[in-house]
């Protein structure tokens, strides 16, 4: 949902204009507070971004199979001539300009939430869950009864 106002907001006012995508390329920067008071980004550095191929809409001969011939971010079909941008590591395609405001918002496909950045714990399975989860070492002393009201 927020992905799609950035969309609308980067390319026009009102809804019929978000499908049509426009020369001018305002950039969206956005920030969030890491708590001391610093300002962190929260999606893709620009250098990732702009790692991910761009391909040119063409409807004769389309990149990728039929199902996916609109933006999942905008809604809007895709129409020849338009940009794409192709996220090779999950291979999903959106406007160019969504997926970019998108990614600079959040570090994840919007589709499957598939990240490029590494995580903390790359093998879960090997990590216990009490060092995943901190409360997890801590046993709950609650038991639980059941009172039956005859």
């Amino acid at each position: 949902m927020l992905a799609s106002y950035v969309c609308i907001r980067l390319h026009g006012h009102n809804v019929p204009q978000a499908g049509r995508r426009y020369a001018n390329s305002r950039r969206v920067t956005l920030t969030g507070s890491n708590g001391e008071g610093e300002a962190q980004t929260t999606g893709l550095d620009e250098a990732t971004l702009q790692s991910y191929p761009k391909i040119v809409f063409n409807e004769k001969h389309p990149p990728f199979p039929p199902q996916d011939s609109a933006c999942s971010i905008c809604l809007a079909d895709y129409k020849d001539g338009e940009m794409l941008r192709f996220l090779p590591e999950c291979r999903h395609t959106f406007h160019a300009d969504c997926i970019d405001a998108w990614l600079r918002l959040h570090a994840t496909c919007p589709m499957c939430r598939y990240s490029p950045l590494p995580t903390p714990q790359s093998t879960p399975g090997s990590t216990p869950l009490s060092d995943l989860i901190p409360m997890a070492r801590y046993p709950l002393n609650i038991r639980y009864t059941i009172h039956h009201n005859v």
